[in-house]
């Protein structure tokens, strides 16, 4: 009897270990109520992913991996996007939560975000005026950085050669624990763009003339877990680009080139609850472009500078989900075409 007993608890005793086992944990994870938009389609590239793309934009990126219709001038030229039929004043770029599009234009030029300026990125294509505000009619781009807790440091460096002088060359540099994260990015490329190309079929080809371009970018992130929920995350974004102008079909040759500068800084604090999230954001933007023609002898400076503010707070009662925030901006731009007058907004 006693051998008999012995062996059924031989036998049971190991399920019931497994079953134990199995059930270890359970997490149950809602997504943000700008992420559940209806009628929306959404894509998604991870860090993994986007180490694999064969591009060095944003715009290559779309052209290549998504049906959003890209217009490019030309090889360090500009390129702007059109999601379902919208103009690129309809396409919302976002960066960590904050939109990076010129209030003097509407747009943004998508050949001058480098594919590594961002941990992941997602295309949500439909109208999200209503959570995003305006300028979302045709879609969502948003680049996001993130920090990776279990990383104590890393190290990688990445180089690219191809033709017509193209060059690329990136580093970050990784370091940190379970609670800080430190993250810095150095992105450089350039090109001669001195292709041939033909107008007509019954002409010879031509080189193409005076398109070199150039660029620079150093980005840094810091990440803090204050206590045991809240964390806190500082982005900083330097970026310096350089490009000649060619001349058109029509022209002999040109002179004329544009200098682009960029400055963002973003500071970003979340705390879960255990019905919703707290989430404050405190952003400064500001772009400098300068035109320049000598044989036409145009000299154009323009910039902007923006200041943005927004608290959101989102909760799950039963089975409604609730989205409360507030944003204020504030923006004034400086150019020639102003004669003199400097436009301010408060919004």
């Amino acid at each position: 009897m006693n051998r008999i007993r012995l062996i059924f608890f031989l036998f049971f005793l190991p399920s019931s270990l497994l079953s134990q086992i199995i059930a270890d944990t359970v997490v149950v994870q809602a997504n943000k109520v700008r992420e559940q938009a209806i009628g929306t389609q959404v894509e998604a590239w991870n860090t993994s992913e986007l180490q694999e793309m064969n591009a060095s934009t944003i715009a290559e990126l779309l052209s290549n991996e998504s049906n959003v219709f890209i217009k490019n001038y030309g090889a360090g030229s500009l390129a702007t996007s059109s999601i379902r039929g919208g103009s690129a004043g309809h396409t919302l770029v976002l960066w960590n939560g904050l939109p990076i599009q010129s209030p003097m234009l509407g747009l943004l030029d998508l050949s001058l975000l480098p594919l590594q300026s961002a941990e992941n990125i997602t295309l949500q294509k439909g109208g999200n005026s209503a959570l995003w505000g305006n300028g979302a009619i045709g879609g969502v781009l948003a680049l996001n950085n993130q920090a990776n807790f279990s990383n104590t440091w890393r190290v990688q460096s990445e180089s690219e050669v191809g033709s017509f002088g193209k060059f690329q060359q990136q580093l970050q540099v990784g370091v940190g624990n379970s609670r800080f994260q430190s993250q810095t990015k150095f992105l450089h490329q350039q090109a001669t763009n001195d292709f041939y190309y033909r107008i007509r079929d019954d002409l010879e080809p031509i080189q193409q003339q005076h398109a070199r371009f150039s660029q620079q970018n150093i980005l840094q992130d810091f990440y803090w877990k204050v206590g045991n929920k809240q964390q806190l995350a500082f982005h900083f974004w330097q970026q310096f680009s350089e490009r000649e102008i060619p001349p058109t079909t029509v022209q002999n040759r040109s002179e004329a080139s544009q200098d682009d500068r960029a400055t963002r800084l973003i500071l970003d604090w979340k705390a879960p609850t255990q019905a919703g999230l707290w989430n404050a954001k405190v952003g400064f933007f500001k772009e400098d472009i300068h035109y320049k023609n000598p044989l036409e002898e145009v000299d154009a400076p323009s910039q902007f500078t923006t200041a943005l503010a927004e608290l959101n707070r989102q909760w799950q009662w039963k089975q409604q989900q609730f989205h409360i925030g507030a944003t204020h901006r504030y923006t004034q731009a400086e150019a020639d075409g102003y004669r003199g007058n400097i436009p301010k907004e408060n919004k």
